[in-house]
């Protein structure tokens, strides 16, 4: 401003126009005169009277200024926005996305509750904007190197939240490692270290079941997680479910009869209230230790596969009561044959991993193995028939073709699943789907020398060196949708 003194020095150096040394309480010229000093580091401001005159502008209209009405923009597209906003309005357009090829629903119901949980957690936040831009990736295109950044930001916020976990918010972080599991499946595995994203989940649901449920959407996202993790846990021995986790899994499954029920009654019971109990929580939650343990539950894995031999009529009954539309993807019938053909994929390769059980146990041979090429046949029926809804919209087949693969020695079965399995294998570039296969291939040999009945040319160490090995496996979440999960008290 002008004419404002710029010195800091006191008032008497000022108007004497003196230089100041700012020394305090008293300045050494002030000192020596004995006079009192003030002022000292202050602003001074000289204020000005200033008369304005009023003055008229006009700006010149042209007719540059008046646009048509189609070219004004929505006003609501002028909103204010920030990164989380810009997230949110990415994950709900993937949402509102109901061809069934590219449905992410199929992951999940609880997915749609997300956007409205943003801001409260850093790793939900950074994972729903990866896989936000990940799966818009529908041509199979390479992914600039932002979208590798995204990823890894989200990996590093993960980590930190795992490290420090937060019981208010452990569910959002359980839903972001979910979400990373599946960009992974989809645009590319990263080398994250020696502990699977599985394990993760596997130990932050454990805190879960300890703690409790505190509401729906934590027993919604339970249910849907559960399920991949159990699948990791035949796969991965590291993974030991607790107590407290299959406690919930039991409640979240109908509720059984005091007394055991003869298999015909129950049945009866499942045709009335039209579910599937093959694919209860606590009967596939027993694969893990039917796998690990064979011989100690030879009575419990016979009466499950009766079970599931029950349900596959009733699955096939199902999809012949529903038209096959050849086109019209986006419909809700589309997307209902999806989750019934995923619940059905999966029986049938519930019942091939029994079948191959049983055979080990060297009762029945050529019983099971007529069994085991009928189950694989349908699977095959089912892949051709669900080719159409790839890539997302198949993903189901991934694991179902791996155990059927792994399950024949007939030459034309096995090409055609080959075939088949390479058809889905390339629509997901992250993982090296091959070594599932592989890993079921040496786990049925391993079963078979665990019980004394090897094939020639079976390799015990070759079974046991690939079974050690750690498999990822995503599971596509649409068959959750025929896996009852009502919660009981």
């Amino acid at each position: 401003m002008p004419g404002v003194p710029k010195s800091k020095g006191c008032d008497g150096c000022i108007k004497v126009k003196k230089g100041c040394d700012l020394l305090k309480p008293s300045c050494s010229r002030c000192t020596r005169l004995g006079m009192q000093c003030t002022g000292t580091n202050s602003k001074r401001y000289k204020f000005l009277h200033v008369h304005l005159q009023p003055h008229e502008h006009r700006i010149p209209v042209t007719e540059s200024r008046f646009l048509p009405v189609a070219f004004i923009r929505d006003p609501l597209s002028l909103m204010p926005t920030n990164s989380t906003t810009r997230t949110a309005s990415a994950f709900v357009a993937r949402l509102e996305v109901h061809d069934v090829r590219y449905d992410i629903s199929a992951y999940g119901g609880f997915l749609k509750y997300l956007p409205q949980r943003l801001g409260v957690n850093r790793s939900l936040d950074a994972a729903m904007d990866a896989f936000s831009v990940a799966f818009s990736n529908y041509n199979g295109e390479p992914y600039s190197l932002a979208v590798f950044r995204k990823y890894v930001k989200a990996i590093s916020a993960v980590r930190d939240c795992v490290s420090r976990p937060d019981g208010e918010t452990l569910v959002e972080t359980i839903c972001a490692i979910y979400l990373l599991m599946l960009v992974q499946a989809w645009m590319g595995r990263q080398n994250d270290g020696l502990v699977s994203h599985e394990e993760g989940l596997a130990y932050l649901l454990d805190i879960i079941a300890n703690n409790g449920c505190h509401d729906e959407f934590d027993t919604l996202v339970f249910a849907v997680i559960a399920i991949p993790v159990v699948y990791a846990s035949m796969t991965n021995s590291r993974i030991n479910l607790g107590p407290a986790f299959w406690s919930i899994m039991q409640r979240l499954a109908p509720p059984k009869p005091p007394t055991p029920e003869p298999l015909d009654e129950e049945m009866a019971l499942a045709d009335q209230g039209g579910t599937f109990p093959s694919l209860h929580f606590q009967n596939l939650g027993k694969l893990p230790s039917f796998l690990r343990e064979p011989e100690s539950h030879y009575g419990e894995i016979l009466y499950i596969y009766d079970m599931v031999q029950r349900d596959i009529p009733r699955f096939e009954a199902k999809l012949a009561e529903m038209p096959i539309l050849l086109s019209q993807l986006d419909t809700p019938n589309a997307r209902t044959r999806r989750d019934i053909q995923s619940a059905y994929a999966m029986a049938l390769a519930m019942a091939i991993v029994l079948n191959q059980i049983l055979e080990a146990f060297g009762h029945f041979s050529s019983k099971w193995s007529k069994d085991c090429n009928s189950f694989i046949k349908k699977i095959i029926n089912v892949a051709e028939e669900a080719s159409r809804f790839r890539p997302i919209g198949a993903g189901f087949m991934v694991g179902s073709l791996s155990i059927a693969w792994a399950a024949t020695a007939e030459p034309k079965l096995k090409k055609q699943l080959q075939y088949l399995k390479d058809e889905f294998f390339k629509s997901f570039k992250g993982e090296n789907w091959e070594n599932m296969a592989t890993w079921w291939f040496y786990k049925y040999m391993e079963i078979r020398f665990r019980l004394g009945r090897p094939r020639p040319g079976d390799d015990y160490e070759k079974a046991m060196r690939e079974t050690a090995k750690f498999v990822s496996c995503v599971q596509c979440a649409a068959s959750h949708n025929y896996i009852e999960n009502p919660i009981h008290t």
